[in-house]
């Protein structure tokens, strides 16, 4: 686990991991000091790395079949980073349970916001080069939260971002459901401005079938419906998702 105070710096350092070892990482999954605080709260036997002092940390795994020095390949890298000020400190795990325990903080972030209370769930995907603008446009539409409630995390690698808003403690549960519908919006807008997908991991499902249709052209909508004619004639398969 790597810690630094950018997202600009944690996109330096997937860029340098993967420039020099691009086909042994398996894992590059980031958080906040804001996800950090949450699972301290909610699972306090966890040891929190770097004691949080940072903003913002990757855990990332390499792996590979063949006999390869994958601690001295990630050191190399880890060092490299730190000398140019990229990354200002990290953990290599040098026994299971540090191992297991620095995965818990990624792993149980969603049952410890779960935990925290309501919460308006995006799982989008932008290109990982427009994250950053991202992050700060998305600001100008949560003006209602604070930036506590504002927690990030997933898939930089892959560019797929979990970002959530919390509702704030003081905030009566009618004003938060009327916020919802207008924070989803501008969101997935943003989102669609920067070349980015409303939805990645995830998939449609029933709830976002109206946000399918919107951010898609009639020419792809046509030839995704055709497809899925094609491949299952008598709608049995998940019937009523993604299309009516």
């Amino acid at each position: 686990i790597v810690a630094t105070n950018t997202i600009n710096n944690l996109i330096k350092f997937l860029n340098m991991t993967k420039n020099e070892y691009y086909e042994y990482i398996s894992s590059f999954e980031i958080n906040t000091n804001i996800g950090l605080n949450l699972i301290n709260k909610f699972y306090n036997d966890i040891p929190i790395p770097f004691d949080n002092q940072y903003r913002w940390y990757a855990i990332v795994e390499l792996f590979s079949y063949d006999n390869v020095n994958l601690e001295k390949k990630i050191s190399s890298v880890i060092s490299q980073s730190i000398k140019n000020k990229i990354i200002f400190d990290a953990i290599i795990p040098q026994n299971l349970k540090q191992y297991n325990n620095i995965w818990k903080t990624r792993e149980l972030l969603s049952e410890a916001q779960k935990l925290n209370g309501k919460s308006i769930k995006h799982d989008i995907s932008i290109p990982i080069e427009k994250i950053p603008l991202f992050l700060k446009k998305a600001k100008v539409y949560l003006s209602d939260f604070s930036k506590d409630n504002i927690l990030t995390f997933g898939h930089l690698a892959e560019g797929n971002l979990h970002y959530n808003i919390s509702k704030p403690k003081t905030m009566p549960m009618s004003v938060f459901n009327k916020l919802h519908k207008k924070v989803n919006s501008n969101i997935f807008n943003l989102v669609h401005d920067l070349g980015g997908s409303f939805s990645a991991e995830h998939g449609i499902g029933l709830i976002k079938k109206k946000e399918f249709k919107k951010y898609t052209s009639k020419e792809e909508f046509i030839i995704k419906y055709n497809l899925k004619k094609l491949l299952d004639p008598n709608n049995i398969m998940n019937p009523g998702k993604i299309f009516n």
